[in-house]
């Protein structure tokens, strides 16, 4: 219709929106609301004074909420269809939660003194299962979750990075990228990857052929 509509903010400073069909939600820095576009009503969902930014996927809504006396961070859930909410994970070093589906994943740091230990985790909210997707010694970060399958970035060293795959279903990790520059970013949806490479381009990769396109020539940055 084009008609801008200002949704009501119940405390001050929204910020965060994520929309899937007719919900939307965000978090003020000590909620998370719910905005049903069909209703018009909004919803406070989950009111801890340390709530992070939400995801939400069909009728499944997941965000982290910290606590004031360090930095551990627990995974809430809400079930827009029953409106019951709980929480999946206590608390521990947990960030960048994603969703798709019953799937959800996200970095957990394994070692606080240590940024070399983060590692990718999957909680499928159909049997709350946690299954731990990497262990190694480099950092896995950035995870995305579309259609059973899992992408991330893994760092070989400081200034290189690799990005992976898992087939949820099959259990089989996949390495899609193997050079000697940092592949990063990736993005994914249904069978569809994309990533940033260097020197500054963007790659696709289609998962049901395996072909690797790149998408643009860039030769970096001008020089100043």
């Amino acid at each position: 219709t084009g008609i801008r509509t200002i949704l009501p903010a119940v405390s001050p400073n929204p910020g965060s929106p994520v929309i899937d069909g007719n919900y939307v939600a965000w978090d003020n820095a000590d909620k998370i609301n719910l905005h049903n576009l069909s209703t018009g009503i909004t919803t406070v969902i989950g009111n801890d004074p340390y709530t992070l930014a939400p995801k939400i996927s069909g009728n499944n809504i997941v965000w982290l909420e910290g606590r004031a006396q360090d930095s551990l961070i627990r995974m809430m859930y809400y079930n827009i269809s029953t409106g019951a909410s709980e929480q999946l994970l206590n608390y521990a070093d947990l960030q960048g939660a994603q969703i798709s589906g019953n799937d959800i994943v996200w970095t957990q740091r394994m070692n606080s003194l240590n940024a070399n230990s983060d590692e990718i985790f999957h909680l499928s909210l159909l049997t709350r299962a946690v299954t731990r997707l990497t262990n190694d010694s480099t950092p896995d970060r950035f995870p995305q979750v579309s259609a059973g399958n899992v992408v991330w970035q893994t760092y070989d060293t400081e200034s290189t990075a690799e990005i992976f795959r898992r087939n949820l279903q099959t259990g089989v990790t996949e390495r899609l990228t193997n050079n000697a520059t940092a592949d990063r970013e990736p993005q994914i949806s249904g069978d569809n990857v994309v990533w940033q490479g260097a020197p500054d381009n963007i790659y696709y990769r289609n998962l049901a052929t395996g072909v690797t396109t790149q998408l643009t020539h860039s030769t970096g940055y001008p020089e100043e």
